[in-house]
């Protein structure tokens, strides 16, 4: 045995070294090769689509589980990296794995799967996925899976899939078939491909369409490696549930499958509810009332099964049921026996649970069922006199166990032999008279055990009784007579075995009066208004009197005394008062009506008795024999007097002429007056009125025609004029008049004094005497004013250059100061101007000196003037980079500047330079820039340490300064800068005109003038 053993050994191991020494290389396993490692991935059929903003299930497929220690993904759209576990990860066999995962972003993304080897490689797996943007779609999602068996047929209601299940306005269809109405059936046979596939459409009015991809993954009832598939006890589970209640449903008792294999659930997407680990869990909120639907697919290495639940979602009930009584508890309950039996009533929409009873032990309950929603109490072994309470709960059959709550009180009474105690509420005495024909009787009743019933009658008429609550009545009693009192009866039983009764009469009369509250209504008819005013001592008052119940009496008062009214047509009321006395009367009128209150009212009334009120002729006026109309005076004046009578006195008399009024004076009847303003060539209208003092205010109005000699005539006026100051100033008037004349001349409205001549004259005018002249002539009776004259006096320049006429290279001085400007060079010459010709200016080759300046151009204070107009843009200045001179008085060296400068600045602005005390440094005022091809007035002012310069008559620029610059001791020049070393720049490139120099600073005021003469 022992030799067969080592034979057979010796011949294993020559049979493996033989295959080690005749093969090159043993075949190696190809699950073990990360090379033959595959994986795929699914959404819908071949597409890999996804909604945005939807959650999307992704699967994959991995052909060797073995092989992978490790499997992630990178969904993409900056998304965290996911790990994926494997059901069977020590299979050969393809696995098939879920992950979840949603986009915000529409797009391509790329999806790269890794899977890790055991020995540190990772193999990555890229994948492109299309997110489209489905917001607008009508479908809650625009893909979606189902795992189905072959040979089976599925079923869906498809307004479940929408985003708003209650829409009615949606149509369904679907290229593929199933599809009726609003129900998607699909039947897959047998051997059908793996997947599939189908397109729904949704339509909103048939206009707008909205499509569902349903991938099918079609799985197969044969058994596949050794596995049958898992399976559901059952396909459609349909549940009621309460919404904030909870469903549970253990998946590992509701799914088998025969081979053992682990299960994976999963919920199919859109599907309510969630998944943990076996337990599937539901909890819906208010909003999730109505149908809602969970698909589960249960899988296992291969094959997989498809559980539907629906679910009836219904409103949480937090209401507690509704209960009543009969006898109710609110009062206490009375029994005649030792046992007494409580009938409750109770509701609620989801059902009574049950009725609970508590008592004490001493009164044991019992409860009792008559149906579902009737119950009987017993309450036994009650105590004569003992009240016995009883808590009774009732609960519902809500989640909730909703509960009401309320306590009886029993009492135990054996016989009642006391009558029901009868008290009428409504009237205060048996005996009453009411105010309407029907009226409210309320009667209490009260009794120990409780009243059985309540009857009235009205003689044999028998009344109706209404229970108002257990112990209040109330019964209407109709055609309650006027004439007489009518009794009603209450008979009142009680509920004891002995059955009490008691009865009470009550006495009734309709007064219809007794509601009228209201006094007779009172107006005045005549006199027509209250504080009329009459001329009679006697007046016959008329009073409109008004009432329900008629009037019985109307009355006056007046002096102490009452006078009765007689009643005429119409509720008229007719009284005559006399003996009224002068002035305010006041009457008191007093009406009663014929109701039962006797409502009284009262008014006063004033009648004012005027004895003058009958006179109806105004005051006599006499005017004087010699003022007769049209009167002739020689003045604009007049005085005169009139007499003026009245029977009732002169109240006033008043004078009036060209809308004024003139002030009378009087002494006894006679009155004087004296108008004034009156107008020569015409006629004049005096009007006088006088008012008498009677109530009437009679009036009598005179008028008077009065007419004034003629006015004096002005046939030359005074002229307007513009002087320097020192030239003569001289206005004249010329007047035509007959009548000796007077003059008075006035300036800007004042007087001037002394000035009473045709003629008025300045010698020698001055700045101040600037002005609007006028003069009035009088002839003693008449007084003209002429027109007006303005007078503008400027300061005179120390030298003035119109720049008319070039004369022998020369311009000359119109001050006649000797200031003569010799030019020499060229590009110099004269051409229109402002006024007149002006100096025209161009190129580098020219130099205007102005004579006699040197020691004569410095002053204190000074002022520059003149028009300029730039040919080109100083900024742009090809000729030098420096200014455009206007005027230079400056002597400039290095360290050394003394004088002043008036220049258009290479910034473009127009610059003003005035040096210091020392000579170091420049004090310089700046406008804002200027503009080519343009007239500008331009004022260059040095005075009281401040450098100005006006723009078309604005001040635009200011620079302080300290003392009076050094004297350059040169001359001035224009158009030009001349330095120490004799080098001559800034040449100005346009035209001056109208340049003026000036001793002493001009005022605001002067520029201003000067620019608008231009």
């Amino acid at each position: 045995m022992r030799k067969k053993l080592l034979t057979g050994i010796s011949l294993l191991l020559t049979v493996i070294f033989s295959l080690l020494c005749t093969c090159k290389e043993l075949p190696s396993n190809p699950y073990e090769r990360g090379e033959n490692l595959k994986i795929t991935m699914f959404i819908s059929g071949d597409l890999l689509e996804a909604s945005a903003g939807y959650p999307v299930s992704v699967g994959l497929v991995v052909n060797i589980p073995s092989l992978v220690k490790k499997l992630t993904v990178l969904p993409g759209d900056d998304q965290k990296e996911i790990t994926v576990a494997l059901k069977h990860p020590e299979s050969s066999q393809p696995d098939t794995v879920y992950f979840e995962t949603m986009y915000k972003l529409t797009g391509k993304k790329n999806i790269i799967v890794r899977a890790a080897f055991g020995d540190g490689i990772i193999k990555e797996f890229p994948f492109l996925l299309r997110v489209f943007d489905s917001s607008n779609s009508l479908w809650k999602q625009d893909t979606m899976t189902i795992a189905v068996k072959e040979d089976t047929t599925i079923s869906y209601s498809l307004l479940t899939l929408l985003k708003d299940p209650s829409a009615t306005n949606v149509v369904f269809s679907t290229p593929d078939t199933g599809v009726n109405g609003t129900i998607w059936k699909y039947s897959i046979p047998k051997g059908a491909i793996s997947r599939d596939t189908i397109t729904l459409v949704a339509s909103n009015d048939g206009t707008e369409k909205s499509v569902l991809k349903v991938f099918l993954i079609v799985l197969s009832k044969d058994t596949v490696s050794k596995n049958s598939a898992p399976e559901f006890t059952t396909d459609t589970i349909r549940a009621v549930i309460i919404t904030g209640s909870q469903y549970l449903l253990n998946l590992k008792d509701s799914c088998k499958d025969s081979n053992g294999d682990a299960l994976s659930y999963s919920l199919v997407t859109p599907s309510k509810g969630s998944i943990t680990t076996t337990m599937y869990g539901y909890t819906p909120s208010d909003s999730d009332a109505g149908t809602q639907t969970a698909t589960i697919i249960a899988r296992d290495l291969e094959l997989s099964d498809t559980l539907t639940i629906i679910f009836t979602v219904k409103q949480d009930d937090t209401e507690p049921p509704s209960v009543t009584f009969t006898p109710s508890p609110v009062d206490t309950i009375f029994s005649s026996d030792t046992a007494c039996t409580i009938s409750l009533k109770a509701l609620d929409i989801s059902g009574i649970d049950r009725v609970e009873v508590s008592s004490d032990s001493k009164n044991p309950s019992k409860v009792t069922t008559v149906n579902d929603s009737i119950w009987n109490i017993m309450v036994s072994s009650l105590g004569s006199g003992i009240a016995a309470p009883v808590t009774i709960t009732v609960f519902d059959k809500s989640p909730r166990a909703n509960f009401s709550e309320t306590t009886a009180v029993v009492k135990y009474k054996p016989t009642d032999n006391d009558k029901p105690e009868i008290q009428i509420t409504s009237q205060s005495k048996d005996t009453a008279l009411i105010y309407k024909s029907t009226c409210e009787v309320i009667l209490k009743c009260i009794d120990a055990s409780g009243i059985q019933s309540v009857t009235a009658s009205n003689g044999t008429a028998t009344l109706n009784v209404t229970g108002v609550t257990d112990s209040v009545f109330s019964a209407t009693v109709t055609d309650v007579p006027s004439d007489r009192y009518m009794p009603v009866t209450f008979t009142v039983t009680d509920k004891s075995t002995n059955v009490n009764v008691s009865t009470k009469t009550i006495y009734l009369k309709y007064d219809p009066t007794g509601t009228d509250l209201t006094a007779p209504s009172i107006t005045l008819k005549n006199p027509a208004s209250d504080n009329t005013v009459i001329g009679t001592s006697s007046v016959t008052v008329d009073i409109l009197c008004t009432d329900d119940n008629g009037v019985v009496s109307l009355i006056c008062e007046f002096g102490g005394k009452t006078y009765s009214a007689t009643k005429g047509t119409n509720n008229i009321f007719s009284v005559t008062i006399p003996g009224l006395v002068k002035g305010a009367n006041v009457l008191k009128v007093t009406a009663t009506d014929g109701s039962t209150n006797a409502n009284t009212k009262s008014a006063s009334f004033t009648v004012n008795y005027d004895p003058t009120l009958s006179d109806t002729t105004g005051p006599v006026l006499t005017l004087p024999a010699w003022l007769t109309d049209n009167t002739t005076v020689e003045s604009s004046s007049i005085t005169f007097t009139a007499e003026c009578t009245d029977i009732n006195q002169v109240a006033s008399v008043q004078c009036s002429f060209g809308g004024n009024l003139f002030a009378v004076t009087n002494s006894g009847n006679i009155y004087s007056v004296t108008v004034t303003g009156l107008n020569s060539g015409i006629t004049n209208v005096i009007t006088l009125t006088a008012l008498d003092g009677s109530t009437n205010k009679n009036k009598t109005v005179k008028t008077i025609a009065v007419k004034v000699a003629n006015a004096p005539v002005i046939t030359i006026q005074p002229k307007s004029q513009t002087l320097n100051t020192g030239n003569k100033l001289t206005l004249s008037v010329t007047v035509s008049s007959s009548l000796p004349l007077t003059y008075q001349w006035y300036k800007d409205n004042v007087s001037l004094t002394g000035a009473t001549q045709s003629t008025y004259t300045v010698n020698s005018a001055l700045f101040s005497d600037s002005g609007v002249y006028h003069v009035t002539i009088s002839d003693g009776t008449n007084v003209v004013k002429s027109s007006t004259a303005s007078i503008v006096i400027l300061t005179s320049p120390i030298a003035y250059w119109n720049f008319d006429n070039l004369n022998d290279n020369t311009f000359r001085d119109y001050t006649d100061n000797g200031y003569t400007v010799v030019c020499s060079g060229t590009g110099y010459s004269t051409s229109a101007g402002k006024v007149g010709n002006a100096l025209s200016l161009t190129g580098n080759k020219f130099l205007l000196e102005v004579l006699n300046s040197k020691n004569n151009f410095y002053f204190p204070s000074y002022s520059i003037e003149c028009w300029f107009y730039l040919n080109s843009d100083p900024t742009q200045y090809t000729v030098d980079d420096y200014v455009y001179e206007l005027l230079d008085f400056s002597s400039i060296a290095p360290g050394d500047r003394n004088g002043f400068g008036a220049h258009i600045n290479i910034d473009g602005t127009a610059t003003f330079g005035h040096s210091a005390t020392n000579g170091e440094r420049w004090h310089v005022a700046k406008t804002p820039i200027v503009s080519i091809k343009k007239w500008y007035h331009i004022v260059f002012v040095a005075d009281s340490n401040l450098l100005k310069i006006y723009l078309n008559g604005q001040l635009e620029a200011t620079s302080t300064y300290s003392g009076a610059y050094i004297n350059p001791g040169v001359n001035a020049h224009i158009g030009c800068q001349v330095l120490n070393t004799g080098v001559v720049r800034g040449f100005m490139d346009g035209l001056i005109d109208e340049m003026k120099y000036y001793n002493c600073g001009l005022t605001e005021n002067e520029i201003i003038t000067r620019y608008n003469l231009k």
